[in-house]
């Protein structure tokens, strides 16, 4: 290529350059300043339960969820670490909070269960906890006990959508198809969280189209 094409080439290319920065740098804000929601479905099964997203506290060395594949020695050093943090201080709920969650993503179901209620003893007004309680119990199938966790939730915040939309969907795992499509109908017309109307309205559509 001859000197001038190069600089011609150059002076073409370097606006098409630019674009793409741009277009890269406002993806990455978009991303970064997105408004956390919760993430459907989320429980291990596919049972369409809500958990809570993004306020959970990291764990100690911040390492990211576990699953089957990825479960390391790091891991169960953190859950170590952090029974002994509860055991030495027996009121620390911010440990006993990592540990439920660390349990829950490691599917320690019954562990993760009695962390969470732990917690909720000691701070009911935790709604978050409560939706990671119902969605724990849920994806050992224990639908009575999901249940509980989410009416306790709604004597306390009683137009929570969220609430309701787990509850539409435990009906729905227990076969009780009638009370999911109504709730899931009411929720998808009144809920002000867009997220939710739109959760609400796809989980119906499969419900009726079944």
């Amino acid at each position: 290529m001859k000197p001038t094409t190069t600089r011609i080439f150059i002076i073409l290319a370097a606006p098409l350059l630019m674009i793409t920065a741009l277009v890269l740098m406002t993806s990455r804000q978009n991303s970064s300043s997105a408004p956390e929601t919760f993430v459907h479905p989320q429980v291990p099964g596919g049972n369409g339960m809500l958990r809570a997203q993004g306020d959970t506290p990291s764990g100690p060395t911040g390492t990211i969820a576990p699953t089957s594949e990825n479960v390391t020695d790091t891991y169960y050093h953190e859950i170590f670490v952090l029974q002994e943090k509860v055991s030495r201080t027996p009121e620390d709920t911010l440990s006993m909070r990592q540990l439920g969650r660390l349990l829950q993503d490691g599917h320690k179901m019954a562990e993760a269960d009695h962390w969470y209620s732990e917690y909720l003893d000691r701070h009911p007004q935790a709604k978050q906890v409560w939706l990671d309680l119902s969605a724990t119990r849920a994806s050992d199938k224990r639908w009575n006990e999901a249940e509980e966790a989410i009416q306790s939730m709604l004597k306390r915040y009683p137009s929570d959508a969220s609430a309701h939309y787990n509850l539409a969907a435990i009906a729905a795992n227990t076969g009780d198809l009638e009370r999911a499509q109504t709730l899931w109908e009411d929720l998808s017309q009144q809920t002000s969280d867009p997220t939710i109307a739109k959760m609400a309205s796809r989980s119906l559509a499969r419900l009726t189209a079944k």
